[in-house]
């Protein structure tokens, strides 16, 4: 995300487009095998409701906050935006939680 706003020539963009697109398609799969994984087995179906909640809600938000960074810095402000919001994610999930 972070190189998108520097890349010169639109063919170029397809090179981070698609190593966004092997990282999403390696990644989500990954997360929803180790939730399923980790789940107690009585609250399985629960917890996988619960995290395509909050898929879905990241879905409506993003482009909300992200039409936000737009209007106030333009569309390199909405790229720089979301790699700062994937850094601090990382962070939290990384530092925060007791697995």
């Amino acid at each position: 995300m972070f190189i998108i706003p520097f890349v010169p020539n639109l063919w170029l963009l397809l090179i981070p487009s698609i190593i966004f697109g092997i990282g999403l398609g390696i990644g989500f799969p990954s997360i929803q095998t180790l939730l399923a994984d980790l789940a107690p087995k009585e609250y399985l179906a629960t917890i996988i409701s619960v995290n395509g909640t909050f898929f879905g809600l990241g879905q409506t938000l993003g482009p909300l906050l992200m039409g936000y960074a737009f209007g106030f810095g333009g569309i390199s402000s909405v790229y720089y935006a979301a790699t700062g919001f994937a850094v601090v994610i990382f962070f939290v999930f990384r530092y925060c939680t007791c697995i």
